[in-house]
């Protein structure tokens, strides 16, 4: 069986290799363990945790209840709650894991479930 090379120039996996070796050359007092290639990493939108490698997933999508923009620049997150149940820990994660996920970032994020609410800024 003949083995035929498809790709006609070079790989991302080679490009990979040259920009880490590269980083090394430029940065000599960095530690070769402080360069991490291929990294999975976990994010939390909304309730959920989402694994994220690059290989399985290309895109996911989430939904914030309101999103108030000023002149078309996002500004203000609202996560709604059920009312009466209150809001916790969790409920705020919720709306700031939105608010975090948003270009260019809004600054501020409410959570109310119409009685109680919960103000945050996202910025600090």
């Amino acid at each position: 069986m003949k083995v035929t090379k498809a790709t006609k120039g070079e790989t991302e996996a080679q490009l990979e290799t040259r920009a880490r070796d590269a980083l090394l050359k430029a940065l000599p007092w960095l530690d070769g363990k402080e360069i991490k290639q291929q990294v999975s990493f976990t994010i939390r939108f909304g309730h959920a945790v989402i694994h994220v490698d690059g290989k399985e997933r290309e895109h996911v999508t989430g939904r914030a209840d309101i999103l108030v923009t000023v002149d078309g620049v996002h500004t203000l997150v609202l996560e709604l709650k059920r009312p009466g149940l209150g809001i916790n820990d969790d409920d705020v994660e919720q709306g700031l894991s939105y608010a975090r996920i948003l270009y260019p970032r809004p600054p501020l994020v409410l959570v109310t479930d119409g009685t109680a609410r919960r103000f945050f800024e996202t910025h600090s």
